[in-house]
């Protein structure tokens, strides 16, 4: 290997520490890895190492991006504080996340953990002051080196790229190619955010409520084992992890933990039940 290859050797591995630091600013990972990367995690029932995840992440291949979905997942609050080689946990924010039937509904709760990451915020505040409430994505790349401290530029751009992936599925910005824009309900999160207030996004990004005609029970992923994948599991105990109430009904949002008879392995699964319907009475 001559001398200038090892250099670019040494320099590309250096950008992908930087890029991968554990509580970084996300990067590397786009809203469909990072969709992907919490969707394995369930699978593996809320818990696992990334050793654990990389096969049905997509093999060895894939494993600096599940590293940076997992490193983004964290920065946003869906999954727990983590450190060394311990588990990736998904955290109660997580576990509604992934619970939440409508897309809308999942992009409601990352659009607040989005206008609230402190790292995000001065973006954010200097497209608001812009006159078309826009940025050059050369332009955001460029201003990462003062909110992260330096940062070479392939790793400020690769922070770029997440922030647009991420931020336009949710909704507080608008990718156009080579501009970002502030959206109308960005601007009012933004807005909350500096007023110490709680994001509330606006009616545009609120899940629309449909009427429910019967009970309704859920589960995502079936309960085969995610260990041994063998279907002989039985339900132990049940915790109660959000109350939603919208007219006349109440959505419990439950973790179920089941006990694999196959492998003696416990695994969780997010399940959803909606109960106090009004019956229909007949004419």
């Amino acid at each position: 290997m001559t001398e200038e290859k090892e250099k670019n050797e040494e320099k590309k591995s250096q950008e992908t520490k930087e890029m991968l630091k554990v509580g970084g600013i996300p990067s590397m990972a786009s809203i469909d890895d990072v969709l992907k990367a919490l969707g394995v995690l369930l699978d593996k029932g809320g818990r696992a190492t990334i050793s654990e995840l990389v096969v049905p992440f997509g093999g060895k291949g894939k494993k600096r991006v599940l590293s940076a979905a997992l490193n983004a997942s964290e920065a946003y609050n869906l999954v727990d504080p983590h450190s060394g080689r311990a588990p990736f946990a998904l955290s109660e924010k997580g576990k509604k996340f992934l619970s939440t039937q409508e897309e809308t509904g999942k992009k409601v709760l990352l659009f607040q953990e989005f206008v609230s990451y402190k790292h995000y915020r001065d973006i954010l505040i200097q497209m608001k002051r812009a006159s078309d409430n826009a940025m050059k994505k050369e332009a955001i790349t460029t201003a990462w080196a003062n909110i992260a401290g330096g940062g070479t530029l392939s790793t400020r751009k690769s922070y770029t790229t997440t922030f647009a992936s991420v931020g336009d599925w949710c909704g507080a910005i608008k990718d156009t190619g080579k501009t970002c824009s502030l959206t109308p309900e960005g601007e009012k999160g933004l807005e909350q955010v500096l007023k110490g207030e709680a994001v509330r996004p606006e009616a545009a990004l609120q899940p629309q409520k449909e009427a429910a005609s019967a009970v309704q029970l859920s589960a995502i992923g079936a309960t085969h084992c995610p260990f041994c994948t063998k279907p002989d599991t039985a339900p132990k105990t049940e915790k109660l992890l959000d109350k939603v109430v919208a007219g006349d009904t109440t959505t419990l949002i439950i973790e179920r933990t089941f006990h694999c008879r196959g492998c003696s392995r416990e695994f969780t699964h997010i399940v959803q039940q909606v109960v106090g319907l009004k019956p229909e009475v007949a004419d």
